[in-house]
């Protein structure tokens, strides 16, 4: 027997099967692009839909004579289509990337208080959330707004593809900023403001609950057994946090390199007890425990950087090392502050532009790549910093952990050992939801540690990692002199 994890990012579906020791048996993935059109998304939910179907029966496969016992999905946050009766789309897909309704988000706050809607929800105020983008729907397009029955994220809105029903994952539900994250379930509060009730969205469960099996004509387009029981699964920062950091502790961070750089702390602490409406705060997979999230411009600045400025053909997967031999392997002096979207946490400013300080005659495209990552691994410092957060080690997943020079600068900046790990862990957290939902393991911990693969460690070079803590001491400076206030109105 064997598990599914189909895990649906920013940059396209990917799928792998598990046995139920944790061992990745199979694996496939596809790209994907999607922006923004009429109303916030030009990804067709049809193309999504005919990605996660060839990559699902393109993983089941090769996964040869290992039945699927139970599938789960792991969904990148905020994303949502407006459906009909039919259960049709009505529009494409409104994106996380699209952070269009600011204005939206903080009229919203205002209404309800922000500090009531940080406690409520655990999210600070921002355009991103799903809950908004509804709102700026409703005003930029009634008609479409009035013929929609449901606003389906992306985990509710496969399985009712597939034939189960409208439920999504607590841990889902907090990223449309009307979820209230401590009691899980629909703020009521929220929603009436915003006109709706909770039969506009899609019902919420716990990570884990055994959901049904599918429509049997789906399943076998799937390659999947008919009786394979669907699981509720997560947002793809928990399902990453649970596979990559084993047993739920405040002292390891998950660091996980995708589209965005996002570091997740589990633990028992809710959003009252956060510094400020600065961090968001999820419900996580694991029961009564709550996902801490920073995050900022990752994966897409040095794809960005490695078209624009190295003329790297964009079909092309850039290998960071090969980049990085060119140059030095240390503190580079030269400044690139991330914001190709805005910035990440704890300044959640989508307004701010990217910047580059201290250039040279002798600065190469190479050098400005490495700065580059040097850039992103301070943004992330510096959210720890505000954190407050004693660190013991960080687990580095996803694209950039197949870097072992990455790896060593983020070792040498974070002043900790950094531990990349095998596999696909955003599936992984899946399958271990899958895993759950058929009582495989006892607790989640149990479920987490089976499905750990570390494949090395790096630890900080004491005088490299000197230099960079000054190199981040300038950073600070800089940033201050440069956004200072962007900063102060945001804080």
């Amino acid at each position: 027997m064997a598990l599914l994890g189909i895990d649906i990012g920013t940059s396209g579906p990917k799928a792998a099967v598990f046995s139920l020791d944790g061992d990745q048996i199979s694996v496939a993935s596809m790209g994907l692009s999607g922006g923004q059109g009429a109303v916030g998304g030009e990804l067709r939910s049809e193309d999504l839909w005919e990605a996660i179907k060839l990559v699902v029966q393109k993983a089941v496969s090769e996964a040869g004579h290992s039945p699927i016992k139970a599938v789960s999905i792991s969904s990148q946050g905020e994303t949502f289509v407006p459906v009909d009766r039919q259960g049709s789309p009505l529009t494409p897909l409104v994106t996380n990337v699209n952070s269009t309704a600011n204005r939206e988000a903080d009229e919203l706050a205002t209404a309800i208080g922000q500090k009531q809607m940080y406690e409520t929800t655990g999210l600070p105020s921002h355009g991103m959330y799903t809950l908004p983008k509804i709102l700026a729907l409703r005003k930029e397009h009634p008609v479409i707004y009035a013929d929609s029955v449901r606003f389906l994220c992306i985990e509710d809105y496969i399985l009712s593809r597939v034939g189960i029903g409208a439920y999504i994952s607590y841990s889902l539900a907090s990223r449309t900023y009307g979820f209230d994250v401590s009691k899980r379930t629909w703020s009521e509060t929220i929603l009436s403001h915003c006109g709706l009730d909770p039969s506009h969205l899609a019902i919420p469960v716990a990570s884990g609950t055994p959901l049904g099996t599918a429509n049997a004509s789906i399943a076998e387009e799937l390659g999947l057994p008919k009786e394979a029981i669907w699981v509720a699964g997560g947002h793809d920062q928990g399902c990453c946090s649970i596979a990559a950091r084993g047993k739920s502790s405040q002292t390891t961070a998950v660091d996980g390199t995708g589209t965005f750089e996002c570091l997740t702390f589990s633990g028992k602490c809710g959003p009252e007890s956060v510094v400020g409406p600065i961090f968001p705060i999820e419900a996580d997979l694991t029961p009564e425990h709550y996902l801490t999230l920073a995050y900022v411009p990752g994966g897409i600045v040095p794809r960005w950087m490695s078209e624009q400025i190295l003329g790297i053909d964009p079909k092309a997967a850039p290998n960071y090392d090969s980049i990085l031999n060119f140059v030095d392997d240390e503190p580079t002096g030269i400044f690139v502050f991330p914001y190709l979207f805005g910035t990440g946490t704890p300044w959640l400013d989508s307004e701010a532009k990217g910047a580059i300080v201290g250039l040279t005659n002798n600065t190469t495209s190479h050098s400005i790549f490495r700065a580059g990552l040097e850039g992103i691994t301070f943004e992330l410092k510096w959210n720890i910093e505000m954190l407050g957060n004693q660190l013991h080690s960080i687990h580095s997943v996803g694209g950039g952990s197949r870097s072992r020079v990455w790896l060593q600068l983020k070792a040498d900046i974070f002043g900790q050992p950094v531990t990349s790990f095998k596999g696909e862990t955003s599936c992984a957290g899946a399958a271990i939801c899958a895993a759950m939902g058929i009582g495989a393991f006892s607790t989640w911990d149990e479920a987490a540690v089976a499905f750990l693969r570390p494949s090395g460690t790096f630890t900080p070079r004491k005088r490299i990692s000197e230099a960079y803590q000054s190199a981040f001491c300038r950073y600070k400076e800089i940033a201050t002199q440069i956004f200072e206030f962007r900063f102060r109105t945001n804080l």
